[in-house]
C-alpha cells in the first residue's frame, strides 16, 4: 500500500474538519467568534510526515494552516536523479478539538449574557 496516498487522504479529512468546525462557528452565537475561527486556523500540531525514501517523522511543534501539506522533493540538476520522492504531512487539529470541547459553553454563556442573568 503506497502510504504517502494514506497520508494526503488523512490530510484531506483534517483539512475537512477544520473547514467543518469554522463552519460551526460561523452559525453559532457566541462571542468573539472571529476571534474563535482563529483556532481551528492556525492551532494544527503536532504534524506526522512521511515521505518515500526517509519514512515517517514526527515534528511537534511545526504548525499548518488548515492541517495538511504534501509535497515532491526535487533536486536543482535535473539529469540527477530524485532521492527524496513524494512526501505527505498531516498535523492533529488541536484548535477544532478544543472548539468542540468548548463550544456548548461559549453559547450557553452567551444565553446567559441575553437573558441579563
Amino acid at each position: 500500500m503506497n502510504y504517502v496516498l494514506t497520508f494526503k487522504i488523512i490530510g484531506w479529512g483534517v483539512f475537512l474538519f477544520n473547514i467543518f468546525t469554522i463552519y460551526i462557528l460561523w452559525k453559532s452565537n457566541i462571542f468573539n467568534k472571529w476571534l474563535k475561527m482563529l483556532l481551528p486556523l492556525l492551532l494544527n500540531f503536532p504534524s506526522f510526515i512521511y515521505s518515500e525514501f526517509q519514512g515517517l517523522h514526527f515534528k511537534f511543534l511545526m504548525f499548518q494552516v488548515l492541517g495538511r501539506g504534501d509535497f515532491v522533493n526535487y533536486q536543482p540538476n535535473p539529469f540527477e536523479e530524485i532521492l527524496l520522492g513524494e512526501s505527505a504531512l498531516f498535523s492533529i487539529p488541536i484548535g477544532s478539538l478544543y472548539v468542540f470541547y468548548k463550544l456548548e459553553n461559549w453559547e450557553r454563556l452567551k444565553e446567559q449574557a441575553d437573558e441579563g442573568i
